[in-house]
C-alpha cells in the first residue's frame, strides 16, 4: 500500500531528477503558453468587438445562450476526452483502438445530446431570438466531438493542440469582424464559431490520420459501458465546474436584466482567458502526473510542490494588482459604458488565486485516480454555489452572483489540500505568505501611479517592482534558481 511522502525537497541533485524528469512538461507547457498567447489574443479581440458593436444588452443574449449550451455540450463529453487522455498516457501502443472506441461513443452522446437541448430550447421562457442563438450553439456539438486535442494530450504532442487553436480562435475572429456589423447580426455569431473550430477538428484529424489512419466508428455496446462507467465521474466533474462558473450568468439572466448579464459575462470572460496559462500548464502535466502515481510518488510530490508555488508567485500579485486596475482595464477593453463590470471583476479577480492553487490538487486527485473524491469535492462547491446565488441574486445582482462563485472556490480549497495530502503531502500556506508580502509594494505604486501613468506602464513598473522584492525576501529559493538556470542551460 503507498504511503505519504512528506517534507520539502532535500537535496539539488533528488530535485534535479525530477526536473529531468519532466522536460517533455516544460516544452509542451511552452508550446501551449506561445500558442496560448496568441489564441487568447484573437479571442479577446472577438470578445471585446462583439462587446462593442452588440452593446450590453445583446452581449447578454449571447452569453446567456452559450451559457445554455455548454451544459449539453458537457453531457455530450461525458468525461470522455480527460479519460482519453489518461488512458493513452499509460497505454501508448493502443492509440488507434482508444480513439476509435472514444469517437464513436462521443458521436452519439452529441446526437442525444442536441436532442436534449432542442427540447430545452423550445421549453424554456426566453425570446425567440434566445432560443435560435441555444440551437445554433448547441450545432456545435458535432464538431466538438471529432475534436482529437485529447489524444495529442495523451501522447504529449501539445504543439499540434496550440496550432488548432490558433487557427481556430484566429478563424473566427476574422469571420466576425468580416460579417457582424451590429446587433442585426447577433445569430450569425454562433454559426461563424461552428466554422472557425471545425477548421481546428480538420488539423487534427488530417495530423493523425497521416500517423494512425482515420478513426472508424467501433460501437461495442458491453466496451462503451464499461468505458462510460469509468468516464462518468470525470463527465459530472466537468459539469459540476460549468456549473460554478455559469450558473450565475443563466441566473441572472432568468432573475436580473440581460444588461446585467452582458456586464457580469464582460468582468467573467477576462478571468476565464487569465485561466488560460494555467489549464496550459495543467493540460501539459497530466499525463506525467498520472505516470508519477504509478511510478513514483516522491517525483510527484516534488512536481505538485514546485506547480503550487508557481501558481502563488504568478496569482497573488494578479490578484492584487486586478482590484486595483479593475476600473481602468473595463474602460480600455469595454469603453466606459462597461463601467458596472469593474466591480465585478474586482471580486471575480480572486477566483484565479483560489482556481489555480485548487487546480493543482484537484487535477492531481484525477490523475490519481481519485476521481470520485474530486467530484464529491465538487457537489459541495456546487451546492454552496448555487444556494448563495439564490440568496445574493435578488438582492445585489452581479455582485452578489460574483460572490457567490469566490466562496465555491474559497470553499473547495481545503478540501481539495487535505484530499491529496492523503497521497503525497504538499503543503500550502507557506507558498502564500511571500508572494503576498512582494505584492504590497507593488500595490503601493499602483495605487500612487493610477491617476498619473499610462496604465501599460503601470503593469510594467507593478510587475517589476514585485519581481525585485520576491527574490529580496528570498520567495524563490537558491536551490530552485540553481534548478533553474542548471536547466536553461542545457
Amino acid at each position: 500500500m503507498r504511503g505519504r511522502s512528506s517534507g520539502r525537497p532535500r537535496s539539488i541533485e533528488e530535485s534535479m531528477k525530477t526536473f529531468n524528469a519532466i522536460h517533455v512538461l516544460i516544452k509542451n507547457t511552452l508550446s501551449l503558453l506561445f500558442s496560448g498567447a496568441i489564441s487568447v489574443v484573437f479571442s479577446y479581440l472577438t470578445l471585446i468587438y462583439l462587446a462593442r458593436v452588440l452593446g450590453a444588452g445583446d452581449f447578454g443574449k449571447l452569453n446567456f445562450a452559450l451559457a445554455i449550451a455548454i451544459y449539453f455540450t458537457i453531457i455530450a463529453d461525458m468525461g470522455l476526452p480527460l479519460f482519453g487522455a489518461r488512458t493513452i498516457a499509460r497505454q501508448r501502443s493502443k492509440v488507434k483502438a482508444h480513439m476509435d472506441k472514444i469517437i464513436s461513443l462521443r458521436l452519439c452522446l452529441a446526437v442525444v445530446s442536441f436532442i436534449l437541448l432542442l427540447l430545452a430550447a423550445l421549453l424554456l421562457n426566453q425570446p425567440r431570438e434566445v432560443k435560435y442563438l441555444i440551437i445554433l450553439y448547441g450545432l456545435g456539438m458535432v464538431p466538438a466531438a471529432l475534436l482529437l486535442e485529447w489524444v495529442f494530450q495523451g501522447i504529449e504532442k501539445m504543439e499540434y493542440i496550440g496550432l488548432s487553436r490558433i487557427l481556430s480562435r484566429a478563424s473566427v475572429f476574422f469571420l466576425v469582424f468580416a460579417f457582424v456589423k451590429g446587433p442585426d447580426q447577433l445569430l450569425l455569431v454562433p454559426c461563424l464559431q461552428f466554422l472557425g473550430n471545425s477548421i481546428a477538428v480538420a488539423l487534427l484529424l488530417v495530423v493523425l490520420w497521416r500517423k494512425y489512419g482515420l478513426p472508424q466508428f467501433n460501437l461495442d455496446l458491453s466496451r462503451a459501458r464499461k468505458i462510460l462507467s469509468a468516464a462518468a465521474p470525470l463527465g459530472a466533474a466537468a459539469l459540476m465546474i460549468h456549473v460554478i462558473y455559469n450558473i450565475d450568468t443563466i441566473m441572472l439572466g432568468l432573475m436580473r436584466s440581460d444588461e446585467e448579464v452582458g456586464y457580469y459575462s464582460a468582468a467573467c470572460r477576462i478571468i476565464v482567458l487569465l485561466f488560460a496559462p494555467g489549464l496550459a500548464f495543467f493540460d501539459s502535466s497530466f499525463p506525467i502526473i498520472s505516470r508519477y502515481y504509478k511510478s513514483s510518488l516522491n517525483s510527484l510530490r516534488q512536481l505538485q510542490y514546485h506547480t503550487v508555488k508557481l501558481v502563488s508567485i504568478l496569482a497573488v500579485p494578479l490578484a492584487i494588482g486586478g482590484v486595483l486596475l479593475a476600473a481602468p482595464i473595463i474602460a480600455f477593453l469595454y469603453g466606459k459604458n462597461y463601467q458596472p463590470s469593474a466591480i465585478v471583476l474586482q471580486i471575480l479577480i480572486w477566483c484565479v488565486v483560489f482556481w489555480g492553487v485548487n487546480h493543482v490538487y484537484a487535477r492531481g486527485l484525477i490523475a490519481c485516480d481519485r476521481q470520485n473524491r474530486f467530484l464529491a469535492i465538487l457537489v459541495i462547491q456546487v451546492i454552496t454555489n448555487l444556494v448563495l446565488n439564490f440568496l445574493l441574486i435578488p438582492s445585489y445582482g452581479v455582485c452578489g452572483a460574483a460572490f457567490a462563485t469566490l466562496a465555491a472556490e474559497l470553499g473547495g480549497l481545503i478540501l481539495y489540500v487535505r484530499e491529496f495530502n492523503k497521497i503525497a503531502r504538499v503543503p500550502l500556506p507557506g507558498h502564500l505568505l511571500k508572494p503576498l508580502l512582494a505584492s504590497l509594494p507593488m500595490a503601493f505604486f499602483l495605487y500612487w501611479g493610477l491617476a498619473k501613468i499610462n496604465l501599460l506602464f503601470l503593469i510594467v513598473g507593478g510587475a517589476a517592482i514585485f519581481l525585485v522584492c520576491l527574490v529580496s525576501i528570498k520567495g524563490v529559493s537558491r536551490q530552485e534558481t540553481a534548478m533553474l538556470r542548471d536547466y536553461m542551460h542545457r
